[in-house]
């Protein structure tokens, strides 16, 4: 397992940032992790947005907030 793990986005052939990862799980699951009242909306298109940067396909989102929460994000193969 790997923490804060940095992809970097590019738009159109050209580099634009870099977003960074708490975790990845032998090179395969994209894990973000929240203390939060509830998943929100905005951290699965968190995790989405990291998983088209890596190229990844499977992404969780753990939330430990006043009750332990999970979410499964999968990137489409389509796009």
């Amino acid at each position: 397992m790997d923490r804060n793990v940095a992809f970097e986005v590019y738009y159109r052939d050209t580099l634009v940032g870099r977003c960074i990862a708490d975790f990845v799980v032998e090179s395969k699951v994209i894990v973000e992790i929240k203390a939060a009242r509830t998943i929100h909306a905005s951290y699965r298109d968190q995790v989405l947005n990291y998983l088209q940067a890596s190229k990844l396909q499977v992404g969780l989102v753990l939330n430990f907030g006043p009750s332990p929460q999970f979410k499964r994000v999968v990137r489409s193969r389509t796009r």
